[in-house]
């Protein structure tokens, strides 16, 4: 399906990495007979963030069934784009200097259409880079990561679908330049357009929801964790109340944000009583193992080289 203009997206700023799909939970979903078609394989080069309510929209799928766009993140990043610094930068750094590598294998009959079609993604290791990834450029899989992250779908037109309430999908979210969390996308949704006869992904989008306790658990802890290793009155004894974090800086952000009381310190209660991180943490989804929050991405990614496990057995 093809969405003209669509771009990025994340929370003061979200990545993608880590990979994207499902196993066998995908059921019909995924052709078998797929995996003897043509294997294309990319890298992500390009992230953007859903700064307006119109991308928010663009960047999100319809996971309850109601006919509208979920996307709980990116309606809440276009209400508060004007209390982060540069986030956009943040994203544009971390993929510049190659910590975060998502790599995409792609087996379809053409570029043009396939009736089945399977998308493989996998996680690779960080590379030391100064403009981000580049056509052809080789990579290592991270061996740590998933390897069986599989999403069934088509291609028509020239653009590609992928995924269903079944698919599982992981994300990377750079809270800050030196701070990213890793959370688990269920309902997961992949669309993407192939550009230049294959060469590049245009126009992608990845999307699905987080569970409610998985952003209370991981995300929250992290808020402070930044403090303490950014801001001096963590590390040396300094004094509120800006807490000897650096002007501009993430820490100084989360610190303006969520230090209510101005002890230097982020409690759990700061951010549940936070206006902002309670939008966040509305769940708008129904999930089976709880409520979850949505969330929507866009991308864009170029051929690449990389090797990687042999397919499941064909069927």
């Amino acid at each position: 399906m093809r969405r003209s203009g669509c771009a990025m997206a994340m929370l003061g700023v979200l990545a993608l990495g880590g990979g994207c799909g499902s196993g066998s939970t995908n059921g019909p979903a995924i052709d078998p007979g797929a995996w003897s078609y043509p294997e294309r394989q990319y890298v992500l080069n390009e992230l953007t963030l859903p700064f307006t309510a119109a991308q928010a929209r663009d960047f999100g799928f319809d996971l309850d069934g109601d006919g509208q766009p979920n996307n709980v993140l990116g309606e809440l990043l276009s209400g508060v784009r004007s209390m982060f610094t540069d986030p956009q930068g943040v994203v544009d750094q971390v993929m510049n200097e190659g910590r975060i590598i998502q790599l995409f294998s792609l087996y379809a009959q053409g570029v043009a259409a396939s009736p089945t079609a399977i998308l493989w993604t996998f996680l690779g290791e960080p590379r030391a880079l100064t403009v981000g990834p580049q056509p052809g450029d080789s990579f290592t899989l991270d061996a740590t990561a998933g390897q069986d992250l599989y999403l069934g779908g088509a291609i028509r037109g020239g653009g590609g679908s992928f995924g269903d309430d079944a698919a599982t999908a992981t994300v990377v979210i750079p809270l800050t330049s030196t701070t990213m969390v890793t959370l688990t996308l269920h309902r997961a949704r992949v669309e993407l357009d192939l550009g230049a006869g294959g060469e590049t992904l245009e126009s992608g989008r990845l999307g699905g929801a987080v569970l409610l306790s998985d952003v209370q658990q991981q995300i929250v802890p992290l808020l402070d964790g930044e403090m303490v290793k950014s801001c001096t009155a963590r590390t040396t004894g300094g004094d509120p109340p800006n807490c000897g974090c650096a002007a501009d800086s993430g820490a100084e952000t989360i610190r303006t944000v969520f230090d209510r009381d101005g002890d230097c310190v982020i409690s759990a209660a700061e951010v549940q009583e936070n206006t902002l991180a309670q939008s966040l943490l509305t769940p708008d989804v129904t999930l089976p193992a709880g409520p979850g929050v949505s969330v929507g991405l866009g991308f864009t990614a170029v051929r690449a080289v990389f090797d990687h496990p042999a397919p499941p057995a064909r069927e």
